[in-house]
Order: structure tokens, then C-alpha cells, then sequence
């Protein structure tokens, strides 16, 4: 999960996406099965794939086999920036930001 951090610092979202998903698939084990790791390494998972541009793969990732056990409200807030970023609309990206705040 570190070294995902250090390569999102570094704008290398396609190696950062590997590292979050190597993350997300060790936590969701069934023998380690750390299910807030794995929501946290999901989340950076589509924050990379929004970073990097690659839009069209967030509902893969979300609504996908991996994804499916994990949506509520921060996995909603991400697609909610998912859609904004699509559409370009800064002004919708400040309402999803302002209106989840208290969100992680």
C-alpha cells in the first residue's frame, strides 16, 4: 500500500493501480479478510483510474466481481467524481467535495 502512496506522489497512477490492487486482493482473502484495508486500497484503486484518466474502468472496478461487496457512501463519493471528472464540471467536483467532507 506504501509504495502505491509513493507512486501516486510520483504520478505513475498505472504502478500505483498495481500496488493498490495487489493490496486490495491480499486483504480480501478469506484466511486475512481486513475488510477497512481492503475498502481503503479499493478507494485509492479508483482514485488512481480517475487520476490517470482512465474513466471508462472506475464502473469495472466499482460495480465489477472485486468491487461488489464494498459499495456505500465512499465508494459512491468516488463515482460521484468519477462522473464530474467525465464531464469536465469543475463546479460539480466542488459540490461532491463539499458536500462529503466527512468523508475519507
Amino acid at each position: 500500500m506504501h509504495a502505491g502512496i509513493i507512486a501516486l506522489h510520483e504520478k505513475d497512477y498505472s504502478l500505483a493501480y498495481s500496488y493498490f490492487y495487489e493490496s486490495f486482493d491480499t486483504y480480501n482473502l478469506p484466511t486475512v479478510k481486513k475488510v477497512s484495508k481492503a475498502l481503503r486500497a479499493l478507494k485509492l484503486m479508483v482514485l488512481a483510474k480517475i487520476m490517470n484518466g482512465n474513466l471508462d474502468d472506475v464502473n469495472g472496478i466499482i460495480y465489477g466481481k472485486i468491487g461488489k461487496n464494498y459499495v456505500g457512501r465512499d465508494i459512491t463519493v468516488l463515482k460521484s467524481i468519477e462522473v464530474a471528472t467525465r464531464k469536465k464540471s469543475v463546479k460539480e467536483l466542488k459540490e461532491v467535495v463539499s458536500d462529503n467532507k466527512d468523508s475519507n
